[in-house]
């Protein structure tokens, strides 16, 4: 597992929606592809007027130094079980999966109408990286006594 915070960077850049583009450079230097075909999918897919800020989000996450956590390593105590809300926006999730293939302790899954689901609230641990990773920003993690009444922080 590794952290970083894409998302201070972006407001760096100038636009803390770019959070998600400093993540996919983190990412890229993980993976096989050549940083070009990544920079061209980016061009092809973000609207015109956010190309380069999306390409220098991207190349700045490239360079950022993703820092490895160890459970065991963690010097924050246990979470107490149930400690943690997940609050899933229906009308933003496009059903990527990513939340679900990231989560250590499986507390979501795709429902058959292809949406993220929370099904065991109880056993999250407040890593976030449903949060994080939410190409979407569909998903908000906070500890129980942080969230509002309708599920928002």
């Amino acid at each position: 597992m590794l952290a970083t915070d894409a998302r201070a960077l972006a407001h760096r850049l100038g636009s803390a929606n770019m959070a998600n583009t400093v993540l996919l450079g983190v990412l890229s230097v993980r993976l096989e592809f050549a940083a070009g075909a990544w920079e061209a999918a980016i061009a092809r897919h973000v609207p015109a007027k956010t190309v380069e800020m999306n390409l220098q989000a991207f190349r700045e996450g490239r360079r950022l130094e993703a820092v490895p956590l160890a459970r065991d390593g963690w010097s924050a105590p246990p979470t107490p079980q149930g400690a943690y809300r997940i609050a899933i926006a229906n009308a933003w999730c496009k059903g990527c999966d990513i939340c679900v293939r990231v989560c250590p302790e499986a507390c979501l899954r795709l429902r058959d109408g292809g949406l993220a689901e929370v099904v065991a609230a109880e056993a999250c641990t407040g890593c976030r990286l449903c949060e994080w990773l939410c190409p979407d920003f569909a998903i908000v993690v906070r500890p129980r006594t942080a969230m509002a009444p309708g599920g928002r922080a």
